[in-house]
């Protein structure tokens, strides 16, 4: 019986031994990271409407989405920015993270790629969009404030993980977008 389990032991050894070790994600500049986060509202970080004491009201239209350059397949966290429009766009790792976030940002550091994206949801919601403007195109939402600032919540899904499309408004204008996709 010894032998056996000695036996089985060093097969399983073997085994795990050969199976494949993913390497860690590439690790993202610090001043980059600060750079993208400095103004985050502590209020709105990640996908609060499931903090909301009721649930925000569905979109409109229920393939309503942020359409933000989806083809970026890399496995790390991506920061993008236009310099044309002064937007910045980060993906934390991979699409199993499902979340995007787009807003009005002042230059990056070094090491952050520019480049312009289509960033609108699918009934042309922008950044700087009026707050009537989703309120006329995307619905009625869940107001919650914070940071002086507002957040426009919305159900974006019916089916399988709940997922949401959030704006900030500051001074009547959409100055973020945020889309859990699932994941």
């Amino acid at each position: 019986m010894m032998r056996f389990a000695a036996a089985a032991g060093s097969f399983l050894a073997l085994v795990l031994a050969a199976l494949p070790v993913s390497a860690p994600a590439a690790t993202v500049d610090p001043r980059i990271v600060r750079w993208f986060h400095a103004g985050d509202c502590p209020a709105f970080n990640g996908n609060v409407f499931r903090a909301y004491a009721k649930d925000p009201p569905w979109v409109k239209n229920e393939n309503e989405s942020l359409d933000w350059g989806r083809g970026l397949a890399e496995e790390q966290p991506i920061y993008v920015y236009d310099p044309a429009r002064h937007l910045a766009i980060f993906r934390p790792r991979t699409d199993s993270d499902g979340s995007v976030t787009a807003r009005i940002l002042g230059p990056p550091p070094p090491g952050v790629p520019r480049e312009s994206r289509i960033v609108r949801t699918t009934s042309g919601v922008t950044i700087g969009s009026p707050a009537a403007t989703v309120v006329r195109l995307i619905g009625t939402p869940l107001i919650v404030k914070g940071c002086g600032v507002e957040r426009y919540a919305y159900q974006r899904t019916r089916f399988a993980e709940p997922t949401s499309l959030e704006f900030t408004i500051r001074a009547g204008l959409v100055v973020e977008i945020f889309e859990n996709f699932g994941g």
